[in-house]
């Protein structure tokens, strides 16, 4: 089973923490870092729509152009960010 969403052409993926009960997620394949969570499937959903329409919202107040995901590029190959005052950090992953 894959632990994806996808959105606009963004794909996220998704994790669970047990110690917090939190669906922790990040958007994949792009060059900022991007992190959401929820405590339930509905509000992961949400939260990672809103976290695309975010960046893309932020970028374009910027004047920076997004760009498309990056197929196969790694979540921790740059953790450079678009946002003007906002900086997204990966969500730790849940320990086995």
């Amino acid at each position: 089973m894959k632990n994806v969403m996808k959105f606009k052409g963004y794909t996220a993926h998704i994790d669970y923490n047990d110690d917090e009960r939190l669906f922790p997620g990040h958007i994949a394949g792009i060059d900022d870092t991007v992190g959401f969570h929820a405590d339930a499937v509905e509000g992961l959903r949400h939260a990672f729509r809103e976290a695309v329409d975010d960046r893309l919202e932020a970028c374009s107040r910027i004047g920076k152009t997004p760009g498309k995901p990056i197929p196969g590029r790694s979540y921790f190959a740059s953790v450079r960010t678009c946002t003007a005052g906002w900086h997204w950090r990966p969500h730790r992953r849940a320990r086995a």
